[in-house]
C-alpha cells in the first residue's frame, strides 16, 4: 500500500515538476537563466526582440512602456513561480518521509500545486496575448519584415560558416 502511494505522489511531482520546467530551454528569464513556462518564454523574447527594434518599429513611448511592464511582471512571476515549485518540494518531501503518511494532505499539496502552475500559465497567456495588441497593424506588418531580414542574415552566416 505505502509503495503505491509512493508511487503515485512521485508521479504526482513528475508531471506538476515537468509543467513547470519542461519549456526551460526557451527564453531569457530572470538572471540571464532559462524560463520554466513556455509561454513566458515567448512572452520575453518577443518583448524583446520588439524593444530591440523600437525604433525600426516606430514605437511609441507609451508602447515601450507597456512592453517593459508586461515583460517585468513576467520575470517576477517566473520568480515567484521556481521558489513556490521548491517550497512545493520541500513540504512534499517531508510529509513523505513521515512515520504515517497522510495521503489527504499529501493530495491536497498536490492540487495547490497543480492549481498555482495552471493559474501563472492563464496568466501569461493573458500577459502575451496584451503583448500581441500592442502594435498597430502597421507596426505588425514591418515586423513581420524585420522577422524575415534576421532570419535571411541567420541563414546567410550559417551558410558562410
Amino acid at each position: 500500500m505505502d509503495k503505491k502511494i509512493t508511487m503515485m505522489v512521485m508521479t504526482a511531482v513528475l508531471f506538476t515538476g515537468g509543467l513547470a520546467y519542461a519549456h526551460g530551454e526557451y527564453g531569457q528569464g530572470y538572471e540571464g537563466g532559462a524560463s520554466a513556462c513556455l509561454i513566458a518564454s515567448k512572452l520575453e523574447m518577443k518583448s524583446g526582440v520588439l524593444l530591440k527594434h523600437k525604433d525600426d518599429l516606430s514605437l511609441s513611448e507609451e508602447q515601450i512602456n507597456t512592453i517593459k511592464q508586461l515583460a517585468l511582471a513576467a520575470q517576477k512571476s517566473e520568480i515567484r513561480q521556481r521558489a513556490d515549485q521548491k517550497l512545493f518540494s520541500l513540504d512534499l518531501r517531508t510529509k513523505m518521509h513521515e512515520e504515517n503518511l497522510n495521503v489527504q494532505e499529501i493530495n491536497a499539496l498536490i492540487d495547490k500545486n497543480t492549481a498555482a502552475l495552471a493559474d501563472a500559465a492563464k496568466a501569461n497567456v493573458a500577459a502575451y496575448a496584451k503583448l500581441k495588441e500592442v502594435l498597430t497593424a502597421e507596426q505588425k506588418k514591418k515586423l513581420e519584415e524585420l522577422k524575415k531580414e534576421m532570419k535571411e542574415k541567420r541563414h546567410e552566416k550559417h551558410d558562410r560558416d
